[in-house]
């Protein structure tokens, strides 16, 4: 029973690890539009936004320069996901891998994964500053007829 355990939990990390990596390998957007991989997905993000939300040229700049100067902090916390992804993929290919070891390790990603979350979560507020409250009716609008969350039904 706990070898199944083990082996399940082991499982489903690995396809989360997997999936990770394969959307950071690139991302293809509306109508086949490569902006991640390329670094575009700012541009992209903000073209739809302003044509969405009627946003000015300056507001534009404004949420632009938001995310440019946040970028360094989240690529720093990405990098070290990665070699974390890495870590726990050797614990894991090991002969002589515990759970533990393995728990550790993945107990270092959610820690990550938090810093990177909370640093999106200021970013967020921050651009929400930028916007104004019928721009910001609008995008809620969207997001109650797109649906909060992409992973459900």
């Amino acid at each position: 029973m706990f070898k199944k355990k083990v082996f399940l939990y082991l499982l489903v990390c690995i396809l989360v690890l997997f999936f990770a990596g394969a959307i950071s390998i690139g991302y293809t957007g509306y109508k086949g539009y490569r902006c991640y991989s390329q670094g575009k997905i700012v541009d992209y993000i903000l073209e739809k936004w302003k044509e969405r939300l009627d946003l000015t040229d300056g507001q534009v700049e404004e949420i632009k320069a938001l995310i440019e100067n946040t970028k360094e902090e989240r690529q720093k916390i990405r990098d070290s996901l990665c070699s974390e992804r890495k870590a726990i993929a050797e614990i894991f290919f090991r002969e002589d891998s515990t759970k533990d070891e393995l728990m550790n390790e993945l107990n270092k990603v959610k820690d990550n994964i938090s810093r990177l979350m909370e640093s999106f979560s200021g970013l967020a507020i921050d651009i929400k500053n930028v916007l104004t409250p019928e721009q910001l009716n609008k995008l809620k609008e969207y997001y109650e007829q797109k649906g909060y969350c992409r992973f459900a039904n």
